[in-house]
């Protein structure tokens, strides 16, 4: 174990970055250093006083609050690919880490609400919460379906209802408790070549699309948007594209009138 040594340029970002998310013990064996020498120097590059101050955390703190110990692999590299995400740099004793401003942060989340899973991320966890994020946080768990491995009892269930030819993809979700995505992968990889019932084509509404609108725009899922609309998930969404780009309607209409 290296003890003694000069800490590198390096080898301080790299506990920066860490810090908070790895184990002492792994961080100490990643920089063949001691735990304590860990400790010593993580209070000289001021870390771990984060969610005490109130203001900012580390990226990878941000992304543990919201994760847990369970952060997709490639959360990391998906907030910073978002142009408008509001990750800064800070200086501690020389050193730049990446830090985001709790302020900004939630400024951010509201605008972007569909992009994260509040029912993953402990309630408070960042302080105090704005108001907005309980009701996020409800219906996040609403929209939850099952992600473990499909049973035995599962796939015979779904071939059962498909060979019945009685029910749609929207069904075949509220029943199973999973996204009309992850049948749709099943149904594949179960090479059932009868498909579910297809869905009748109906004419949307003012008031279907008010609905759509109001739930979207509060986070819902497009498969629960549908459940409530009688619709698929994959309704909803042409939906939503057509409102967010009218033109491809026009292109359509064209199309179809010569």
């Amino acid at each position: 174990m290296g003890l003694g040594r000069t800490w590198s340029q390096q080898d301080e970002i790299y506990l920066s970055d860490n810090y908070g998310t790895i184990s002492i013990k792994t961080l100490a064996k990643n920089l063949d250093r001691s735990e304590n020498s860990i400790l010593v120097r993580k209070v000289r590059c001021g870390l771990g006083r984060f969610l005490e101050s109130g203001e900012y955390v580390t990226y990878s703190q941000l992304l543990m609050a919201l994760y847990g110990s369970k952060s997709p692999r490639n959360a990391y590299y998906q907030f910073k690919t978002w142009e408008d995400f509001p990750i800064k740099k800070k200086k501690v004793f020389n050193n730049s880490f990446k830090v985001v401003y709790l302020i900004e942060f939630w400024d951010w989340a509201k605008e972007n609400k569909r992009k994260i899973d509040f029912s993953k991320m402990q309630e408070n966890i960042l302080g105090a919460e704005p108001e907005w994020v309980k009701k996020k946080r409800m219906i996040d768990f609403e929209c939850r379906f099952k992600t473990t491995p499909w049973t035995k009892s599962e796939d015979i269930k779904l071939e059962r209802m498909i060979m019945q030819h009685r029910y749609t993809y929207t069904d075949l979700s509220a029943e199973l408790k999973r996204s009309e995505g992850a049948i749709r992968r099943r149904i594949w990889e179960l090479a059932i070549d009868i498909p579910p019932l297809r869905a009748k084509n109906k004419v949307w509404t003012p008031e279907e699309t008010a609905i759509l609108i109001f739930m979207y725009d509060d986070g819902w899922s497009l498969e629960k948007i549908g459940a409530k609309l009688g619709r698929t998930g994959q309704s909803c969404r042409g939906k939503i594209e057509l409102l967010n780009n009218p033109e491809m309607n026009l292109r359509e209409n064209r199309r179809k009138n010569g």
